[in-house]
């Protein structure tokens, strides 16, 4: 009976899935970015995942899971409520498409029209990203969760934040399998390959006294750029020192070894260009104040060493950034919503993008740029 009602629930809220309208009537200024449309069925929304056909966004209270198979018109398919008191509203999302991570919740999404709780491990954080496709976890707090058997996760003894002097954690992105990066100061390259319980330090990044949201270093580590994005707090242009995204020198970024295999150097990252936004009047693109500064980002397909970064910037909605080939950043579009707060950007597809909001679930946006080859 649970999962027929569910069917139905999910077939009634699909009904008014997406209306799109012209652009003569687009809800937000924009340069280079046009606005497609709407899914307007949850908000609060601080993050999402796209992986494969499917886009997993979350709430404080709901988990959705939407096929995307036509990229400007997704598919509800699937979402579970949150039992009893609300979810932290997970920003990083992370799933292998088998289970998905909430909080201390370990989500059972293999049938994406019904997805269940599988179990929960009191690991929980403010953000909890899979290491080694899933099979264990790492939360900001530094918490290491065993989850070889997602049905009976384990909360290890050990923390993460112990291989190394860091501070003001906040994410970790696994950029190779079992190599993690800490959104931290400074940040810390971990190797987690041999004892995930136990990651070694095999690099680390300039103390620069700043809050670090997130990370991505491309290609699986094997981009020449590391690149880092801030937060902060309410500020006029987003004017505070963490305000920003960085483009950071990785060319040394792995380690080095001597010939029986001892480390004998850590890797290393430095600063090469900072982007920040300024106050302005809406229709420069630019909104005059601001609660919130920086939040996700991703690469286009096409980024190596270098390339189109789309991010998401609270009241200034969604930056088109172009990393250029010494490292240098250029903005090239935006879009800003009317009576948003971007939380995080993704692609869909080489023009299309979702970009979720704390105000408006998702927009869906199409990047009208150039793109490299074009």
């Amino acid at each position: 009976m649970r999962r027929r009602l569910r069917r139905s629930l999910a077939a009634v809220l699909a009904l008014p899935a997406l209306t799109l309208v012209s652009p003569a009537d687009a809800v937000g200024f924009g340069e280079n970015v046009e606005w497609v449309g709407t899914f307007p069925l949850t908000n609060d929304s601080a993050g999402a995942r796209r992986l494969g056909n499917y886009f997993y966004i979350t709430t404080s209270s709901v988990l959705y899971i939407f096929d995307i198979t036509d990229p400007v018109a997704p598919e509800l398919t699937g979402f579970l409520p949150f039992p009893q008191s609300p979810q932290f509203a997970q920003e990083d999302v992370d799933t292998n498409g088998k289970i998905l991570l909430v909080d201390d919740s370990v989500i059972d999404v293999s049938d994406k029209e019904n997805p269940e709780i599988l179990s929960t491990h009191g690991g929980g954080s403010h953000t909890i990203s899979c290491v080694l496709d899933c099979t264990w976890a790492y939360a900001s707090n530094g918490t290491i969760v065993d989850l070889r058997d997602p049905a009976n996760p384990r909360t290890s003894g050990s923390r993460w934040t112990s291989a190394a002097p860091v501070g003001g954690a906040h994410d970790v992105t696994e950029v190779a399998p079992g190599i993690v990066m800490t959104s931290t100061d400074p940040l810390a390259l971990l190797d987690a390959r041999e004892d995930p319980e136990h990651p070694v330090l095999i690099g680390r990044g300039p103390n620069r006294n700043r809050f670090t949201h997130g990370n991505l270093w491309p290609r699986q580590g094997q981009d020449k750029f590391l690149l880092v994005g801030g937060e902060s707090g309410p500020s006029v242009g987003c004017a505070d020192t963490s305000a920003q995204f960085v483009t950071l020198d990785a060319t040394n970024g792995w380690p080095t070894y001597d010939e029986d295999g001892n480390l004998t150097k850590l890797g290393e990252f430095t600063v090469i260009d900072e982007y920040r936004v300024r106050a302005g009047t809406y229709t420069d693109g630019h909104p005059p104040v601001n609660q919130w500064c920086t939040h996700w980002f991703e690469t286009h397909s096409t980024y190596e060493d270098g390339g189109l970064v789309a991010m998401a910037w609270y009241e200034h909605g969604v930056r088109m950034l172009d990393i250029k080939a010494d490292g240098q950043i250029e903005e090239v579009g935006w879009y800003v919503p009317a009576g948003g707060m971007t939380s995080g950007v993704y692609w869909i597809t080489d023009r299309i993008m979702y970009a979720s909001d704390y105000q408006r679930s998702f927009d869906i946006l199409r990047y009208t740029g150039p793109l490299p080859g074009d």
